[in-house]
């Protein structure tokens, strides 16, 4: 269970979003079909409802519409695991070192969830272990036909050379891709509460 606030649809300011055009799109208009996507995604729910892959710079909204998405499927009775890769990648690996004996097989709680989120993947801390933990992961579940929904702030490129050209062509192919353009709004919140300090 996650002590994150769970976030909602109605509070995804699209007004953050610029409405000048970079390199012929506009991040607002572009966010607009991003949030519609992701409501009814969430809306529709069913066990075989495929996934997203959430990419883009960090600060852009992936994990607020991960968190609206878990908070609707969560309302409509089903079950979700939302977790960093940074969090599972440290579970699994008490788990496999028996640091952790008491703990549940993570995997198997992974597999039967109705839908995971994995935020942040390629954040984890690098090594064979964490790669080949993140590839079971993922590979498990996508070959389940699963509802996974995954961010990362990493480009394709990126990825495929963390974690290999097979993994990567099936997140983009089984997942509906979604890129999170924009400024960072993180930033731009700061910013402002800055600014009023400051007035």
């Amino acid at each position: 269970s996650t002590q994150l606030q769970l976030s909602s649809f109605d509070s995804f300011e699209l007004s953050y979003y610029p409405l000048d055009s970079q390199s012929g799109v506009c991040p607002r208009e572009h966010m607009q079909k991003v949030l519609g996507f992701c409501e009814k995604y969430a809306r529709s729910f069913h066990s075989q409802s495929g996934g997203i892959l959430m990419s883009g710079k960090t600060g852009l909204g992936k994990t607020h519409l991960s968190l609206a998405i878990a908070q609707a499927v969560i309302d409509q009775g089903h079950t979700v695991v939302y977790a960093t890769a940074s969090e599972l990648v440290r579970k699994l690996s008490d788990q496999f070192f028996g640091k952790d004996s008491d703990t549940e097989d993570i995997l198997a709680l992974l597999g039967e969830v109705d839908l995971l989120i994995f935020d942040d993947l390629g954040a984890e801390f690098e090594s064979n272990f964490s790669v080949s933990a993140v590839y079971d992961l993922l590979n498990t579940r996508l070959a389940a036909g699963k509802p996974l929904i995954v961010s990362t702030n990493l480009s394709p490129a990126e990825l495929q050379k963390r974690y290999g050209e097979r993994i990567v062509s099936r997140l983009f192919s089984q997942l509906v891709p979604l890129n999170f353009v924009g400024q960072d709004v993180r930033s731009i919140l700061s910013n402002q509460r800055l600014g009023k300090s400051l007035g």
